[in-house]
């Protein structure tokens, strides 16, 4: 059913978004003729997955611009190279730049079917095979960390393998967004390359970043508006959270979906900083009838910020930066810490042979 909003007398109306890593058959079950005038009615934009060059796909972009509504292509490599972009996997051993590749797959795609694009946007996120070092013991973990801090080159290597990317995009005529965890933001603050080296992401050149503050990561929805709040002074958009039942583009349980209370909160303070937001998740928004209850002018209902939380949030954020600046250089760290152990060592000898000349 199509919703009506009074929005005489009300505050400006939010900028929406939506994210959608659905798949092209999906995707058009989706796009009913009550979901685009919603969407309509929200003045909406939607960010789309392209981990799949289907015709499906390109239909569903067609529908959404017959009906008005802007499209950004969000890049992911195919399934079969895990969707997600980072410094490991822009290239092959064969020599062979995977991530050229699959732009030019991507314009030959948009030219065949006449697309047209908002933005071009794209998402840095570490191996899912992290997962297991994190699993793992104790000297696995020191030893993986070690090792990739002291590396040291996944930025100057992502930078050199995306820089054709960069250009062709520029030559395309198109923007680029860049979703960014807070521990991202943290790096580029203090400018420590450690981070990166970490878990082999990079800083997209060039790229409006979009704060991205994924609800998943805890069930506290206050944590993320203080995350939200904390984080989002110096960007023009940011990503709230998902409204879906499952983290993107896997089978793992999403423990606490955006809830409409918290969306309209978000507006509040997304409106007090003229902020665009994006909401992940267009399938758990259509699934819960939640896009006829959106409402871009709310204000009223919005909690006020625990203002303990936020400062907390503050305060993990210098502890964050103060741990990254250390990052940006292990030699020097290692080197310390051997010193540090040579005096613990001197000093137990010269207690030792005290000891025995008494």
């Amino acid at each position: 059913m199509h919703s009506t909003h009074a929005n005489k007398g009300r505050t400006t109306a939010v900028k929406i978004g939506f994210i959608t890593e659905q798949s092209g058959s999906k995707l058009l079950q989706l796009l009913t003729p009550e979901t685009l005038e919603e969407l309509k009615r929200l003045n909406a934009s939607v960010k789309i997955s392209i981990q799949d060059l289907s015709v499906d796909k390109a239909e569903a972009v067609k529908v959404l611009q017959q009906n008005n509504i802007p499209v950004t292509a969000w890049i992911l490599f195919p399934s079969s190279m895990q969707y997600w972009i980072n410094a490991d996997n822009l290239y092959s051993e064969q020599e062979t730049s995977h991530i050229i590749q699959r732009y030019r797959d991507f314009q030959r795609w948009t030219s065949k079917h006449n697309l047209k694009w908002e933005r071009i946007a794209f998402s840095i996120t570490p191996y899912d095979s992290d997962r297991k070092v994190a699993s793992s013991s104790t000297l696995n973990q020191t030893k993986v960390i070690w090792k990739r801090l002291l590396k040291n080159n996944a930025q100057e290597k992502a930078n050199q393998l995306m820089a054709p990317i960069y250009q062709l995009i520029k030559q395309d005529g198109y923007a680029i967004d860049a979703f960014a965890s807070p521990y991202e933001l943290l790096a580029q603050d203090v400018a420590s390359e450690g981070w990166h080296n970490l878990n082999h992401t990079f800083t997209v050149e060039n790229a409006r970043s979009i704060p991205l503050f994924f609800n998943h990561f805890t069930n506290n929805e206050q944590r993320t508006v203080a995350l939200h709040v904390v984080y989002a002074q110096d960007h023009p958009a940011i990503a709230i959270g998902s409204l879906n039942n499952s983290k993107p583009l896997s089978e793992y349980k999403n423990r606490s979906p955006l809830s409409l209370a918290s969306i309209h909160q978000h507006f509040h303070y997304a409106r007090e900083m003229n902020k665009e937001v994006w909401i992940y998740g267009l399938k758990g928004a259509v699934q819960k009838n939640l896009l006829s209850r959106i409402d871009p002018f709310e204000s009223a209902h919005h909690q006020r910020l625990d203002q303990d939380l936020a400062k907390r949030v503050n305060r993990e954020g210098s502890n964050a930066k103060l741990i990254f600046q250390m990052m940006h250089y292990p030699k020097l760290i290692l080197a310390l810490l051997v010193i540090y152990l040579l005096l613990i060592g001197l000093s137990i000898r010269k207690g030792f042979l005290i000891y025995r000349s008494r």
